[in-house]
């Protein structure tokens, strides 16, 4: 019985050591075969992020020069648009000038303006006040083809007569003549047929 125990310890101890050896060998393997599908994979990849950054790279400098040549050929274009729009608008005002100019010529042929201002003063003894002077002046002003402008015309005119005559000017030369002369008071006039004021 001893012997049989013996050798089934023995068999069994084999068996183990022959499973462990198996398994050893075994691990080893899976150990070699992942080390080199990393090692594969590792370098797949980094084959691929070459590739890709290399095909990034073309890719980009091919649209950078795309772009660049694109933009080059628009500032080209618009130079020339801009440059043939300035051309033309001054050969346009150009021509716009000098057709002003003859109508402007013709224009002024045709207006007629008429200024109508009677040198006869007419100086009166003032009937609120005798000591006062009344002064009066007329003046008209017609102005006729300026193409449907006389009214606006003749207003402007007027108003610009009316703000810069001044009537006292007149009054005050005459003044300063008998001053020179030596006269400071004058007697009031009295008509030989005196009318009464109304």
């Amino acid at each position: 019985m001893c012997e049989s125990m013996r050798w089934c310890v023995c068999v069994l101890s084999v068996y183990m050591r022959w499973c462990v050896c198996v398994l050893s060998v075994y691990m080893r393997w899976c150990v070699c075969v992942l080390s080199v599908f990393m090692r594969w994979w590792v370098c797949v990849l980094s084959v691929c992020m070459r590739w890709w950054v290399c095909v990034l790279s073309v890719c980009m400098r091919w649209w950078v020069c795309v772009l660049s040549v694109c933009m080059r050929w628009w500032v080209c274009v618009l130079s020339v648009c801009m440059r043939w729009w300035v051309c033309v608008l001054s050969v346009f005002m150009r021509v716009c000038m000098e057709c002003v100019h003859a109508l402007v010529g013709v224009c002024i042929e045709c207006v007629c303006v008429g200024v109508c201002e009677p040198c006869s003063l007419c100086l009166q003894v003032h009937p609120e006040n005798e000591s006062w002077t009344r002064f009066e002046q007329s003046a008209s002003l017609d102005v006729t083809s300026l193409f449907g402008f006389e009214t606006i015309a003749e207003k402007i005119g007027m108003k610009q007569y009316i703000a810069n005559i001044q009537p006292e000017e007149v009054i005050e030369f005459y003044l300063r003549e008998l001053m020179s002369e030596g006269v400071t008071s004058i007697p009031r006039w009295m008509p030989s047929n005196p009318q009464p004021l109304t």
